[in-house]
């Protein structure tokens, strides 16, 4: 546990969180579920009227909050966004961005990031777990594999892909302990 509080005063969240896993420190919450960049999460949360709570969640299982993150697929920076997807998203709202490299700017990424949850929870309904699923499979398959005739979460469970059904549930787990912690 010391490592973990260590990595964290560092703000080496992956390795913090990680850490504590390791541990089975499950109780240290402050640890596993950080808070960091707390002005720019809760500014642009609040601007694309989504739950602080849920961008917190979505981050923390993309990067672990960490901001120099890619993926084997290519997707960048703490809220592990495609570049296409990143600059079709920054097109909407007014952003430039001039180079792939931004997305590992914290404020950037998180921007960026938040306005397209927001327009993926538009895009379906306010149901943040089929906007999940779109976040981390695609909008199209998330559209074609959505049921509204069969419970969420049945539903979740017919998802083809293992772990986009894993995604949407530890999402929803980080979304309501980040809830709790946040008060």
């Amino acid at each position: 546990e010391v490592a973990a509080h260590t990595a964290r005063s560092w703000g080496w969240h992956e390795r913090a969180i990680r850490s504590m896993i390791d541990a089975e420190a499950w109780n240290d919450l402050e640890v596993r579920f950080p808070l960091p960049h707390r002005d720019a999460f809760a500014h642009y949360s609040i601007r694309q009227n989504i739950p602080l709570s849920w961008a917190y969640a979505i981050t923390r299982q993309e990067s672990a909050f960490m901001s120099d993150a890619r993926s084997g697929s290519g997707a960048r920076g703490l809220m592990q966004l495609m570049p296409a997807t990143a600059k079709l998203v920054a097109g909407k709202i007014g952003l430039k961005l001039n180079n792939n490299a931004q997305l590992s700017d914290p404020d950037t990424n998180i921007r960026l990031g938040t306005a397209y949850l927001g327009e993926m929870l538009r895009r379906f309904g306010n149901n943040r777990l089929v906007a999940s699923a779109a976040y981390n499979a695609g909008p199209a398959r998330a559209a074609r594999w959505y049921d509204a005739s069969i419970p969420l979460d049945i539903w979740i469970e017919t998802i083809p892909f293992v772990e986009t059904r894993d995604y949407i549930q530890n999402v929803s787990i980080f979304a309501a302990i980040y809830a709790n912690r946040m008060g």
